[in-house]
């Protein structure tokens, strides 16, 4: 009986640290998001742009642990052509660069609802 009740509080530990991980992932993601959009708003600054940066490199351990790393590269990736259309600041590469850095968190924001939608 022991090893029921060791087994079920695993398992609960388990679920709780899926859930707290998946709020932690959506809190990440619209936060990006917000930052991102904001980019289409108005011409960034290199400050909102080492803002953005730096939220991610934050938060980027906890996302290579939750997510699989094509979806981290891609973002990586994307993040350094809005890094380089902000610097030059080319208006039309920003905002095709900035769709697709949204089109990146999307994909981790739908990776992430997966997991959990799995577990329950």
């Amino acid at each position: 009986m022991k090893v029921f009740y060791a087994s079920l509080i695993t398992f609960a530990i388990l679920v709780g640290l899926i859930c707290a991980n998946t709020l932690y992932m959506n809190k990440t993601t619209d936060v990006l998001q917000e930052k991102l959009l904001a980019f289409l708003e108005a011409p960034p600054s290199k400050k909102d742009l080492a803002s953005l940066e730096e939220y991610w490199e934050k938060r980027r351990a906890v996302a290579e642990m939750s997510l699989p790393s094509e979806i981290i590269w891609s973002f990586n990736e994307r993040l350094a052509e809005v890094r380089s259309a902000v610097l030059r600041r080319d208006t039309e590469d920003l905002d095709v660069a900035v769709r697709l850095a949204l089109d990146a968190v999307s994909r981790m924001e739908h990776i992430e609802r997966l997991s959990l939608a799995i577990l329950l």
